[in-house]
């Protein structure tokens, strides 16, 4: 259990200082000349590879992507909680797919630990098929993050990235969670009703469409209930501003494990 503890630690790290730290020290490797010459390679890797997450996204299937899935911690992660994929239908590997997750909560733990992991669970159910989720494209300039996302086979949410990867997605689930920043700003479990957010959020569906994947829907039960945000108006409308600039927004959040 105490292992478990550790791994929804780390993760929940990740996602709440992952920006600023990894900022932090990129700014500071890159401005000490003591350090500098450590930055170049990682530096010259990135020009290299920055448009793998906006080109349909790394291997999925490639030495990188399966090492990292494979990660003891993300089993430790998912048995946390416990995250545990529930099947209602069967899927030919021989078509692409196009999910719509709901709710998206505060770190979307769910559909991470079932579509960014080799998740035993997803593999049994369907042996034949695999999974990239489909995240803002900002999460792919932030040092260092991004080489853990994308080894674990996510990609932008771009329309240009969505295409390439859906017209290419053969025996592959990507997984779109559909209300995005707004929607992880409505967590918490004194709400009584969920609320979903698909008004002007329906470019999925023509883009299924214009592919040929097939669309299928996932709820993630428990998502919105594993955190509580602290809410004040004044806090709102600074979410909402930061929402627009950048695409994600920063919650004030408490819980325990």
């Amino acid at each position: 259990r105490r292992l478990q503890t550790i791994a929804a630690l780390i993760w929940s790290s990740i996602i709440v200082i992952g920006f600023p730290l990894g900022c932090t020290i990129f700014l500071y490797l890159l401005w000490t000349s003591q350090v500098r010459w450590i930055l170049w390679p990682y530096i010259a890797w990135i020009i290299y590879d920055f448009n793998t997450p906006f080109n349909g996204g790394r291997n999925i299937n490639g030495s990188i992507c399966l090492h990292v899935r494979n990660w003891q911690i993300w089993k430790y992660f998912k048995d946390y909680f416990p995250v545990k994929v529930i099947k209602t239908a069967d899927l030919d590997s021989n078509k692409g797919y196009l999910l719509g997750s709901h709710p998206h909560g505060f770190m979307a733990s769910g559909v991470f630990a079932a579509f960014a992991t080799n998740d035993k669970d997803l593999k049994e159910i369907y042996p034949n098929i695999k999974s990239r989720v489909i995240s803002t494209s900002n999460f792919f300039i932030i040092p260092f993050i991004r080489e853990l996302i994308t080894s674990c086979g996510y990609i932008s949410c771009s329309k240009s990235s969505m295409e390439i990867a859906l017209r290419n997605g053969k025996g592959l689930i990507h997984i779109l969670i559909v209300g995005g920043a707004m929607e992880a700003m409505d967590l918490g479990d004194h709400k009584d009703v969920l609320k979903l957010y698909l008004d002007k959020r329906k470019g999925f569906i023509k883009m299924a469409i214009r592919t040929g994947v097939d669309l299928i829907p996932s709820f993630t039960f428990g998502e919105n209930k594993l955190y509580h945000q602290f809410e004040h108006p004044w806090l709102k409308k600074i979410q909402l501003v930061f929402e627009r600039i950048f695409g994600f927004v920063p919650l004030i959040f408490f819980g325990r494990g």
